[in-house]
């Protein structure tokens, strides 16, 4: 902004600026990613296109989380190594796979980040109220294939879901160490974050070079890159300061919010409600899953 001279743009983007003040500390703080909070805001206010929300999601998340993963590493807070290895390169793999023929209607591609995220709260309040202890291992054993291979395909799904919304990766693979491997929140969450920063740097590489996509949301990336670059880390920051009830209680506020504004905007069709029943049925199926076979 100082270099380009560019502060004329905050007269027309300050409401992009205004969100991502909440997203990126959304982004630093939860495996939720600063696309949860643009993404639905975007859409559903400031009604942004979902294609363009996505793309910005690639484009923010690029900023504010690498800033907060370098947080995170500069602290040396404790990351699962093999799984951001696995997950990020099964991310990658999705985008591609979602990149090349497969379009997904604006108000799918709505409602199902509204639905995952509300199994994920779900799932989430299952494993807080759960009495089995959670583990603060680091070294968790993905030597195994079997191990390799359930990373490596939540990242493929993570990948998927975000070249559709902008996040996904974080969430998918955030599910997977809470629900199964019982990991604290105190190391999934970083673990997660530095995922979705790979996996945003990668999106938005490919949509600014490959796509060439990403001129419509310049102006609104320019004007929120400042906010986010501080907001994430101080997110990043406040995870080791804050008990784990506290950060699953705003990550099923943000859920809420999300669920009631998808309730009062969207015109819902029979499309809709079948994306509604079968990503309900699809994500119980698995979350019950993975709660059975607890490592």
């Amino acid at each position: 902004m100082f270099i380009s001279q560019s502060w004329h743009y905050f007269n027309d983007f300050w409401p992009m600026s205004l969100t991502m003040a909440l997203g990126s500390f959304v982004a630093g703080s939860t495996p939720t990613g600063g696309a949860a909070v643009a993404f639905p805001v975007f859409t559903k206010v400031l009604d942004i296109s979902a294609a363009d929300a996505r793309t910005f999601g690639f484009m923010i998340q690029s900023i504010g989380m690498t800033s907060a993963a370098l947080y995170i590493w500069h602290r040396k807070l404790p990351v699962l190594k093999p799984v951001i290895l696995f997950a990020s390169l099964g991310g990658i793999i999705g985008n591609l796979i979602a990149q090349n023929g497969i379009e997904i209607p604006a108000g799918i591609a709505k409602i199902t980040f509204t639905s995952l995220l509300c199994m994920f709260a779900l799932a989430l309040l299952y494993c807080t109220c759960s009495t089995k202890p959670k583990s603060q291992y680091l070294k968790l054993h993905v030597t195994k294939k079997s191990a390799r291979l359930e990373f490596f395909i939540a990242g493929v799904f993570g990948g998927f879901i975000a070249e559709m919304t902008g996040s996904g990766v974080d969430i998918i693979v955030f599910i997977l160490l809470t629900l199964s491997y019982r990991v604290s929140e105190k190391i999934s969450i970083p673990t997660t974050v530095i995922c979705m920063a790979i996996n945003s740097i990668y999106g938005f590489i490919t949509h600014a070079f490959y796509i060439q996509d990403t001129a419509p949301m310049f102006g609104p990336w320019l004007v929120s890159i400042p906010i986010v670059a501080i907001g994430a880390p101080i997110g990043a920051w406040l995870v080791t300061q804050i008990s784990n009830k506290s950060i699953i209680c705003l990550i099923c506020f943000l859920v809420a919010l999300d669920l009631i504004s998808s309730l009062a905007i969207l015109n819902f069709n029979t499309s809709m409600y079948q994306t509604i029943c079968l990503s309900c049925l699809v994500c119980g199926s698995t979350f019950y899953c993975l709660i059975k076979r607890t490592k």
